[in-house]
């Protein structure tokens, strides 16, 4: 069984995470969830997230 690409990338200046399992199409959804996490979704598989305010994360 092949494990889906995964990509995973920092943006200090804007303080985000990007977690990256397939590139998002046109018709994916994102929504913003209550911990400020991107959730994009191509039915009920996550395509990719995008965590803001990562630092936070950090201790």
């Amino acid at each position: 069984m092949q494990k889906p690409p995964l990509w995973l990338s920092y943006d200090r200046e804007g303080d985000t995470v990007h977690v990256i399992f397939e590139e998002a199409k046109k018709d994916d959804k994102s929504a913003l969830d209550k911990n400020d996490i991107i959730v994009t979704k191509r039915g009920k598989k996550i395509i990719n997230m995008t965590i803001l305010n990562a630092s936070r994360f950090i201790h």
